[in-house]
Protein backbone atom coordinates (compact mmCIF):
# COMPACT_ATOMS: atom_id res chain seq x y z
CA UNK A 1 0.00 0.00 0.00
CA UNK A 2 0.77 3.51 -0.73
CA UNK A 3 1.72 5.47 2.12
CA UNK A 4 0.05 8.71 1.29
CA UNK A 5 1.62 10.79 4.16
CA UNK A 6 5.57 9.55 3.12
CA UNK A 7 4.38 10.26 -0.54
CA UNK A 8 3.09 13.86 0.09
CA UNK A 9 6.63 14.29 2.23
CA UNK A 10 8.55 13.23 -0.91
CA UNK A 11 6.92 15.35 -3.32
CA UNK A 12 6.93 18.43 -0.86
CA UNK A 13 11.02 17.79 -0.61
CA UNK A 14 11.33 17.29 -4.74
CA UNK A 15 9.63 20.54 -4.98
CA UNK A 16 11.88 22.37 -2.58
CA UNK A 17 14.91 20.64 -4.04
CA UNK A 18 13.67 21.48 -7.49
CA UNK A 19 12.87 24.88 -6.10
CA UNK A 20 16.54 25.61 -4.36
CA UNK A 21 18.11 24.67 -7.83
CA UNK A 22 16.26 27.07 -9.25
CA UNK A 23 16.84 29.69 -6.58
CA UNK A 24 20.22 28.76 -6.98
CA UNK A 25 20.29 28.91 -10.98
CA UNK A 26 19.15 32.52 -10.95
CA UNK A 27 21.78 33.39 -8.79
CA UNK A 28 24.17 32.10 -10.28
CA UNK A 29 22.89 34.32 -13.69
CA UNK A 30 22.84 37.12 -11.49
CA UNK A 31 26.63 36.71 -10.15
CA UNK A 32 27.82 36.23 -13.77
CA UNK A 33 25.87 39.47 -14.66
CA UNK A 34 27.31 41.37 -11.87
CA UNK A 35 30.62 40.20 -12.56
CA UNK A 36 30.03 40.86 -16.14
CA UNK A 37 29.34 44.35 -15.01
CA UNK A 38 32.12 45.11 -12.82
CA UNK A 39 35.12 43.51 -15.91
CA UNK A 40 33.10 46.19 -18.12
CA UNK A 41 33.44 48.98 -15.45
CA UNK A 42 36.95 48.03 -15.02
CA UNK A 43 37.50 47.86 -18.94
CA UNK A 44 35.92 51.52 -19.14
CA UNK A 45 37.95 52.59 -16.09
CA UNK A 46 41.18 51.62 -17.99
CA UNK A 47 40.14 52.69 -20.94
CA UNK A 48 39.25 56.07 -19.36
CA UNK A 49 42.90 56.17 -17.86
CA UNK A 50 44.57 55.34 -20.90
CA UNK A 51 42.68 58.63 -22.73
CA UNK A 52 43.88 60.59 -19.17
CA UNK A 53 47.61 59.47 -19.59
CA UNK A 54 48.00 60.44 -23.36
CA UNK A 55 45.88 63.97 -22.58
CA UNK A 56 48.52 64.36 -20.15
CA UNK A 57 51.30 63.61 -22.17
CA UNK A 58 49.57 65.80 -24.95
CA UNK A 59 49.47 68.71 -22.46
CA UNK A 60 52.86 67.94 -21.66
CA UNK A 61 54.26 68.41 -25.47
CA UNK A 62 52.05 71.72 -25.54
CA UNK A 63 53.20 73.55 -22.29
CA UNK A 64 56.56 74.44 -24.05
CA UNK A 65 55.44 75.75 -26.67
CA UNK A 66 53.04 77.94 -25.36
CA UNK A 67 55.47 79.42 -22.53
CA UNK A 68 58.10 80.30 -25.67
CA UNK A 69 54.77 81.58 -27.43
CA UNK A 70 53.65 83.47 -24.12
CA UNK A 71 57.64 85.25 -23.54
CA UNK A 72 57.46 86.30 -26.79
CA UNK A 73 54.40 87.84 -26.79
CA UNK A 74 55.37 89.73 -23.88
CA UNK A 75 58.24 90.87 -26.02
CA UNK A 76 60.77 88.88 -23.91
CA UNK A 77 63.61 87.20 -26.08
CA UNK A 78 63.60 83.25 -25.03
CA UNK A 79 66.56 81.80 -23.30
CA UNK A 80 68.79 78.80 -24.69
CA UNK A 81 66.84 76.71 -22.13
CA UNK A 82 63.30 77.65 -23.31
CA UNK A 83 64.27 76.72 -26.80
CA UNK A 84 65.91 73.48 -25.72
CA UNK A 85 62.81 72.53 -23.74
CA UNK A 86 60.70 73.89 -26.83
CA UNK A 87 62.57 71.52 -29.03
CA UNK A 88 62.15 68.75 -26.86
CA UNK A 89 58.54 69.01 -26.58
CA UNK A 90 58.20 68.83 -30.36
CA UNK A 91 59.72 65.50 -30.32
CA UNK A 92 57.82 64.42 -27.95
CA UNK A 93 54.81 65.90 -29.95
CA UNK A 94 55.66 63.62 -32.50
CA UNK A 95 55.34 60.29 -30.53
CA UNK A 96 51.70 61.45 -29.17
CA UNK A 97 50.17 63.63 -31.93
CA UNK A 98 48.13 61.68 -35.25
CA UNK A 99 50.75 61.41 -38.32
CA UNK A 100 48.69 64.27 -39.91
CA UNK A 101 50.65 66.72 -38.05
CA UNK A 102 54.00 65.40 -39.11
CA UNK A 103 54.80 68.24 -41.22
CA UNK A 104 53.67 71.12 -39.38
CA UNK A 105 55.87 69.54 -36.36
CA UNK A 106 59.20 69.31 -38.52
CA UNK A 107 58.67 72.61 -39.67
CA UNK A 108 58.48 74.23 -36.82
CA UNK A 109 61.13 72.26 -35.57
CA UNK A 110 63.49 73.03 -38.66
CA UNK A 111 62.97 76.69 -37.74
CA UNK A 112 63.41 76.43 -34.02
CA UNK A 113 66.78 75.29 -34.59
CA UNK A 114 67.52 77.41 -37.17
CA UNK A 115 66.55 80.09 -34.54
CA UNK A 116 68.69 78.35 -31.92
CA UNK A 117 71.78 77.77 -33.98
CA UNK A 118 71.56 81.22 -35.26
CA UNK A 119 71.34 82.59 -31.29
CA UNK A 120 74.46 80.51 -30.85
CA UNK A 121 76.42 82.11 -33.45
CA UNK A 122 75.40 85.64 -32.52
CA UNK A 123 76.64 85.05 -28.86
CA UNK A 124 79.83 84.13 -30.38
CA UNK A 125 80.23 86.76 -32.45
CA UNK A 126 79.51 88.86 -30.01
CA UNK A 127 81.60 87.40 -27.37
CA UNK A 128 84.63 87.55 -30.00
CA UNK A 129 84.21 91.06 -30.79
CA UNK A 130 83.02 90.86 -34.34
CA UNK A 131 80.60 93.59 -33.60
CA UNK A 132 80.61 94.95 -37.43
CA UNK A 133 78.39 91.28 -37.62
CA UNK A 134 75.85 92.46 -35.14
CA UNK A 135 73.29 94.62 -37.30
CA UNK A 136 73.45 91.57 -39.53
CA UNK A 137 73.01 88.81 -37.28
CA UNK A 138 69.77 90.79 -35.63
CA UNK A 139 68.02 91.04 -39.02
CA UNK A 140 68.64 87.30 -39.42
CA UNK A 141 66.99 86.65 -35.86
CA UNK A 142 64.33 89.09 -36.85
CA UNK A 143 63.75 86.75 -40.35
CA UNK A 144 63.85 83.76 -38.56
CA UNK A 145 61.34 85.18 -35.58
CA UNK A 146 58.91 86.63 -38.32
CA UNK A 147 59.39 82.88 -40.12
CA UNK A 148 58.73 81.03 -36.66
CA UNK A 149 55.78 83.26 -34.57
CA UNK A 150 52.64 82.06 -37.66
CA UNK A 151 54.36 78.59 -37.13
CA UNK A 152 54.40 78.15 -33.73
CA UNK A 153 50.70 79.99 -33.38
CA UNK A 154 49.76 77.98 -35.90
CA UNK A 155 50.58 74.72 -34.27
CA UNK A 156 49.84 75.55 -30.95
CA UNK A 157 46.16 75.89 -31.71
CA UNK A 158 46.19 72.69 -33.89
CA UNK A 159 47.71 70.55 -31.02
CA UNK A 160 45.46 72.33 -28.24
CA UNK A 161 42.67 71.87 -30.24
CA UNK A 162 43.64 67.89 -31.27
CA UNK A 163 44.77 67.33 -27.77
CA UNK A 164 41.34 66.76 -26.47
CA UNK A 165 40.05 63.19 -26.07
CA UNK A 166 36.98 61.90 -26.28
CA UNK A 167 35.06 60.53 -23.45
Amino acid sequence: MIDWAMAAGLALALIAVLLLALTLRRESAARVAAIGALEARQDAAEARAGRLAMLDRRLAAIAPLDALWLGWTRGARPERAMIACALTALAEARLVFPESFAGALDEASTLLLAYERHQTALEAALDGGRRYEREEMFERELALEQALKPTLESLRVQLAGAARIAD
